[in-house]
């Protein structure tokens, strides 16, 4: 995980591409191509997104243990960002019963509210009025964060124009991070 941040932050995004083969072996495998396919549809590169997770429908099959849940909200979040309604009805089951806690790997609270992995989710599933109810539970579970704003600004554009926005979600984040800074809600 650490390897494909520090591409994003060189900018390196073919060097993204390429790791995804590599890393599917080991322990960490599985949860690295998630993380590397967010990066890949982060920068829209969609179609390299895909083929890194597999087909349409597809899931990964991971234990459940200290890295599942930060795993899946991933995979929550690029299923959603491809549009593959069959992965985010399983995807969607499994985190549900998870709905308004913190999503952790390990002891790091590095997802944020659970509730925005299953808002994407049910917005691609069409259950708009659902995604709605999770992105309130997310702002009501992040609290005073930054994240807060992040949230409002991102979750507000996607579910409820999804299309109109443009911006990938670490760039809706950073416009949230900005509105705390310049209105000091922190």
């Amino acid at each position: 995980g650490s390897k494909i941040l520090s591409f994003v932050d060189r900018g390196m995004r073919d060097e993204i591409a390429s790791l995804v083969g590599g890393v599917r072996e080991g322990s960490f495998g599985p949860s690295a191509v998630e993380m590397a396919a967010f990066v890949l549809v982060e920068f829209g590169r969609l179609d390299e997104a895909r083929a890194a997770i597999g087909r349409v429908g597809s899931v990964p099959d991971l234990p459940y243990d200290w890295l599942w849940l930060s795993s899946m909200s991933t995979a929550a979040l690029v299923r959603s960002a491809l549009g593959d309604t069959e992965a985010a009805l399983v995807l969607y089951g499994q985190l549900r019963p998870l709905s308004g806690q913190v999503g952790m790997a390990g002891s790091v609270p590095v997802c944020g509210s659970v509730d925005l992995p299953l808002g994407r989710l049910a917005q691609t599933l069409g259950r708009h009025d659902d995604a709605l109810g999770h992105v309130a539970t997310a702002i009501a579970v992040d609290g005073a964060s930054f994240l807060v704003a992040g949230l409002l600004v991102m979750s507000f554009r996607q579910v409820s124009s999804p299309h109109e926005s443009g911006e990938s979600m670490m760039g809706e984040l950073a416009h949230g991070w900005r509105l705390v800074i310049s209105n000091r809600w922190f």
